[in-house]
């Protein structure tokens, strides 16, 4: 990655931000191609951070998240409780969550985004017909945006979805 720049940027009440603008460098883009590119480079990440006495300075941590579906869990249906893990307000290209699928609960795919399943215990059938894939623990599955059918339990079933965008 390479730091492209850092501006101070102005916002409503005249509040000084910092601007940090970094883009990718790889071997099919090396860092000389973004400056030859102008205007048309792929942007990476936008940081924007408060200066002044008010600012905090929040650098990312490593989080860890157990199966649990506990008190922060929301029901989602009947038999299907979902707990958040990474949420969209959090900044990132994805969102995470765990959730618990009483057997026999069921609910509807479709979907405004990309989700990949990994199953830690119990088994699911996904999707439609003869489309459809039965998941068990230590399988995953990945869910296209808008995919067609359900989501089956077969039996008490708990798993990590990683959703993206994040939502």
């Amino acid at each position: 990655m390479v730091a492209d720049r850092q501006d101070t940027a102005r916002g409503p009440g005249e509040q000084a931000m910092a601007v940090t603008v970094a883009r990718v460098a790889g071997p099919d883009r090396p860092p000389e191609a973004f400056r030859a590119a102008g205007a048309r480079h792929r942007l990476r990440r936008l940081t924007v951070t408060e200066t002044g006495e008010d600012a905090v300075d929040t650098p990312p941590r490593v989080r860890g998240f157990g199966p649990g579906t506990g008190g922060d869990a929301v029901r989602f249906g009947a038999g299907i409780r979902i707990a958040p893990g990474v949420e969209a307000a959090e900044g990132g290209p994805l969102s995470t969550y765990t959730a618990f699928f009483a057997a026999g609960a069921r609910a509807d795919l479709p979907a405004p985004y990309t989700e990949v399943w990994v199953v830690l215990a119990g088994a699911l059938r996904v999707g439609e017909g003869a489309g459809a894939a039965t998941v068990r623990s230590g399988d995953h599955v990945h869910v296209p945006e808008n995919s067609p059918g359900t989501v089956e339990a077969l039996e008490d079933t708990t798993v990590v979805c990683v959703s993206v965008p994040a939502h």
